[in-house]
């Protein structure tokens, strides 16, 4: 692939380590782990307060997560992923006064809607 779709890759798919600095990710080629200390590196370089990213289900089966130092927030939407999982999603509320609000949520399974639909 070209040099930017590299770089895409690596912004979508890279995730956050709880150890400083960064090593090669465990989703495959192309991807990164990075730690505390890049993430404070990335937010002061770039004038940011914190990274919010979503593509991770939080091992905590909860729909977000804050690392490095709540500078690095997770936020994962799709609740019972899958159908099969059984974990809260959550939504990003960013509040008048810049801060985060997480906002969980669990949604039952299709068929179960139907069901109720159907009583």
């Amino acid at each position: 692939g070209t040099a930017e779709a590299e770089l895409l890759f690596d912004l979508l798919w890279s995730d956050p380590l709880e150890s400083r600095g960064h090593s090669s990710g465990a989703r495959g080629q192309w991807t990164w782990q990075f730690g505390p200390d890049v993430t404070r590196t990335f937010c002061n370089e770039n004038k940011l307060s914190m990274v919010i990213r979503s593509h991770e289900l939080p091992e905590s089966g909860r729909g977000y997560k804050l690392q490095h130092e709540g500078r690095m927030a997770t936020v994962f939407s799709a609740s019972n992923y899958c159908g099969k999982t059984g974990n809260v999603g959550a939504v990003a509320i960013i509040t008048p006064d810049m801060s985060l609000e997480p906002i969980e949520h669990f949604a039952p399974l299709l068929t179960e809607l139907q069901n109720d639909i159907e009583r």
